[in-house]
């Protein structure tokens, strides 16, 4: 049987783990999503718009990736 201390002990180690588990595939999410978008961008293959929606009042970006070009 395990004590009340160490239960309290184990789930504090285990949401520190998935914490940190959790930032690091954001941030690993998030360097390749942005290196994507710099080679896209480079290659001409990606474009945007960017509008104004009165409604919300607030800046709108419209972003087009054209297919693989072989």
């Amino acid at each position: 049987m395990i004590s009340f201390e160490n239960f309290i002990l184990y789930n504090l180690i285990m949401i520190t783990f998935t914490w940190f588990l959790h930032k690091r595939h954001g941030e690993d999410s998030y360097d390749n999503g942005f290196m994507d978008a710099v080679q896209l961008h480079q290659e001409g293959r990606l474009t945007y718009d960017v509008t104004h929606d009165p409604i919300d009042d607030v800046k709108v970006i419209t972003i087009e990736v054209s297919g693989d070009e072989d």
